[in-house]
């Protein structure tokens, strides 16, 4: 069988035009294998929104995809078909859904390189990705093959994800205040609705993973200012921050969980 893996591969240049059965099938498995991978990511970044691209940007390092000037590189291994497909194929269906989604527009206003490399990424074309392991004209049949199953993965993810609420427009309504919290190391649990009134919204899941990574992606240098030995420039000091930002947030989400199961909101 086909391994499209880094250790041992097999290669289809001498490929003459038709192909054995178990190449066939090999052939296929890759296939059901980057449909069920991309389907894996759209599902994801449609129950989260784009908290889910940045955490798969600094999971997969794909921020170096991206220069100092702001051109896209196309770092090796990030544009080719392997045993996944490649880190910015994945990328540019997941910025799909977020403008399906409604997430897009939003975000622009998001001053991060993050964002830069989902914009970049969105302009890339079907002829930039390749497949290493087959001939030139094997090539193009299988990532045709491939592109044609992608509307499909969609179309499975809206069946399955139907009437699900994106959690979008809670974002947009409590993410200011979020952030402010996180800005003077508040955990924000419980969010002061308006100011004299003790009246307080629990904010749910989605926007606070939200919030959280875009205050973490463009503000934290406004909660290291409130530190009187932070240094913004020291990348450890940064991260050390960075990881009290994600322990505030997981504990507003776990104090949400507990107030919503002893029925409290």
């Amino acid at each position: 069988m086909l391994n499209c893996g880094r250790s041992s591969k097999k290669n289809y240049s001498n490929f003459s035009g038709s192909l054995y059965t178990l190449d066939r099938s090999a052939i296929t498995n890759i296939l059901v294998r980057w449909a069920e991978e991309l389907f894996c990511d759209i599902f994801a970044v449609r129950l989260v929104g784009f908290c889910y691209s940045f955490a798969f940007i600094e999971l997969f390092d794909v921020s170096k995809a991206l220069d100092e000037v702001g051109n896209l590189t196309r770092s090796a291994g990030m544009t080719d078909f392997d045993e996944y497909p490649p880190h910015l194929f994945r990328l540019q269906q997941q910025v799909a859904i977020l403008k399906k989604d409604k997430w897009w527009d939003p975000l622009q206003t998001v001053d991060a390189h993050y964002v830069d490399l989902l914009e970049k990424i969105d302009l890339m074309k079907e002829s930039d990705f390749n497949l290493s392991n087959f001939g030139p004209t094997e090539a193009i049949k299988v990532k045709a093959a491939f592109l044609n199953v992608v509307p499909l993965i969609f179309s499975e993810l809206d069946t399955v994800t139907a009437g699900l609420e994106s959690g979008l427009e809670e974002w947009k309504n409590v993410s200011p205040k979020i952030e402010s919290y996180l800005e003077h190391g508040i955990v924000p649990s419980n969010l002061l609705e308006k100011r004299g009134e003790l009246k307080f919204h629990i904010p749910s899941l989605v926007p606070l993973l939200n919030a959280s990574y875009k205050f973490y992606v463009q503000f934290l240098d406004k909660l290291l200012n409130h530190i009187a030995d932070a240094d913004v420039s020291d990348i450890k000091c940064r991260s050390e921050w960075a990881t009290k930002v994600q322990m505030w947030t997981a504990k507003a989400i776990e104090d949400g969980n507990v107030m919503r199961t002893k029925g409290t909101v």
